[in-house]
């Protein structure tokens, strides 16, 4: 007769308390995550370099990728001067 083992996944698997076999196995170290890059565009450092252009809606026509380009670059830009002043900082301590 079979003996039912309350809260099995708390029991260890009968062979882990056999010893490996070969070589112990060599653990990577964990990389440390690089710092988040602005969307996907380049960091912000760079977008900081170049000025929004002024933009025009009335200039668009459909289709147009040059203004989608400097739509996204104007938008960055925008986002990192207010990073940069501190608008996205936390203020709770």
């Amino acid at each position: 007769m079979v003996e039912k083992v309350k809260n099995s996944k708390r029991t260890a698997p009968p062979f882990a308390d056999r010893p490996q076999e070969g070589p112990p196995v060599r653990q990577e170290p964990r990389r440390t995550r690089s710092p988040p890059k602005f969307f996907w565009g380049p960091p912000v450092e760079e977008v900081r370099k170049e000025p929004p252009k002024q933009l025009h809606i009335e200039d668009v026509e459909e289709g147009d990728d040059d203004f989608k380009r400097d739509l996204s670059a104007a938008i960055r830009y925008s986002i990192a001067e207010a990073a940069a002043k501190g608008y996205f900082d936390s203020d709770e301590d």
